[in-house]
């Protein structure tokens, strides 16, 4: 798979990309023998380009449906899907010019036994629930909590993907 293990000491050299124009990675050609990205856009060409002759390209992207369970419980509608798949991201990365070599799909499953750090979570990332003031919703967070204390942690799934290409 890699040509390390885990006891292979790893290089601690990193370079945080701070982006280009119109998602260009400002760095020459054949820059980086690894790329790493994690939650963030990326045009695959690009990643192609920087990365040398045999390099390998490392994601986890959040997958379409990433908040549906937070909105269900809200009683919320779900918000359009966005088709940002697993098989997606495969496509468009073969058709930037990487081959992908493997890829899985998976999910982060995220418990609350209190509604705080949830109401916490909502506050913070104003784009999972799009419109909804948590200082305004007293009534719906009593209600969740209530339903955390008769049924237990409220466990939110949050479908995640990943892969990993070579030039």
């Amino acid at each position: 798979m890699f040509p390390w293990s885990s006891t292979t000491a790893l290089p601690t050299t990193s370079t945080r990309c701070p982006g280009g124009s119109e998602g260009t990675i400002p760095f020459g050609d054949n820059a980086f023998d690894v790329v790493l990205n994690r939650h963030e856009s990326y045009l695959a060409s690009e990643v192609g380009r920087v990365l040398k002759p045999g390099g390998a390209f490392l994601t986890q992207q959040v997958a379409d449906g990433w908040s549906d369970d937070l909105h269900d419980v809200l009683g919320l509608p779900r918000p359009p899907a966005t088709g940002f798949t697993r098989d997606f991201a495969v496509t468009q990365a073969e058709a930037g010019g990487l081959t992908v070599v493997e890829s899985g799909e998976g999910a982060d499953l995220v418990a609350y036994a209190d509604v705080a750090p949830l109401v916490w979570y909502v506050r913070i990332t104003a784009w999972a629930v799009p419109g909804l003031d948590p200082a305004a919703s007293r009534p719906l967070w009593r209600e969740v909590q209530r339903r955390i204390e008769s049924d237990g942690p409220l466990v939110l799934r949050e479908p995640r993907f990943w892969l990993r290409a070579t030039v």
